[in-house]
């Protein structure tokens, strides 16, 4: 929500952002489409920080801007794709 209006945030997503986004840091469709502003602009910046190797500390941002959802969703991502007769 903009601060002064009151107006909902629209941030732009390429199909490769949404890509990246999705899985790891929203389970849903739907989650992706109601995140906040503000937290896609931070994920996509500690993203492009990481690509660019000036970041260290990537995961523990994730997992700060996103309250705890990052390592939760990509424990159940790796349990996901883990076969079965592995564990």
């Amino acid at each position: 929500m903009n601060p002064q209006t009151g107006a909902p945030e629209n941030v732009q997503l390429t199909p490769a952002d949404i890509i990246s986004l999705m899985g790891d840091f929203y389970l849903t469709v739907d989650d992706l489409a109601h995140a906040p502003a503000g937290e896609l602009r931070s994920i996509l910046d500690v993203m492009q920080r990481e690509r660019a190797g000036t970041i260290s500390d990537a995961n523990q941002q994730y997992e700060q801007i996103t309250g705890g959802r990052y390592l939760t969703l990509a424990q159940r991502t790796l349990q996901c794709w883990t076969l079965p007769w592995l564990h």
